[in-house]
């Protein structure tokens, strides 16, 4: 199976903290995920009732079978009641938000990392892209450049 990223992610918010969760499925949405179909844009982390829940992952059916559950349906996440409690903590502080980060299989099970992400704002990207420019200006510009010559050779 390959690895399904919300590459997205790492361009809006800068991560945090990172953590491994289960995630609950059936059958065919397993198979579904193993053989890549599942789509993570979008998706988000809300804690209801003390259970952490993905809201907005979308698993298409697997093979076209019509009787099963609906595609963008919630799904609980299986985390431990410690995580659980420092995670909603620190998703109540402004600007903080628990995010899916990528979706693959471990051992047979279908795992997802979260992330806790601070969004960023416009200017913040806009300022990123140009520094990543920049120094790809600079590290073009030295590699192109002879090593060892004199000058006027």
């Amino acid at each position: 199976m390959k690895r399904i990223t919300n590459r997205r992610t790492y361009r809006d918010y800068d991560i945090l903290k990172t953590i491994e969760a289960g995630i609950k499925l059936t059958g065919s949405e397993a198979k579904s995920v193993r053989s890549g179909r599942a789509k993570l844009s979008g998706a988000y982390v809300k804690i209801i009732d003390g259970q952490p829940k993905l809201i907005n992952l979308h698993i298409p059916h697997y093979q076209n079978q019509p009787d099963l559950p609906a595609e963008d349906r919630t799904r609980q996440l299986l985390l431990s009641k410690k995580q659980i409690a420092e995670w909603s903590k620190q998703n109540e502080t402004k600007g903080i938000a628990i995010v899916p980060l990528a979706l693959y299989t471990r051992h047979n099970l279908v795992k997802i990392e979260l992330g806790l992400g601070k969004g960023r704002r416009e200017y913040e990207k806009r300022a990123r892209v140009q520094k990543r420019q920049f120094e790809r200006g600079i590290t073009r510009q030295l590699k192109h450049r002879t090593v060892g010559r004199k000058p006027g050779e």
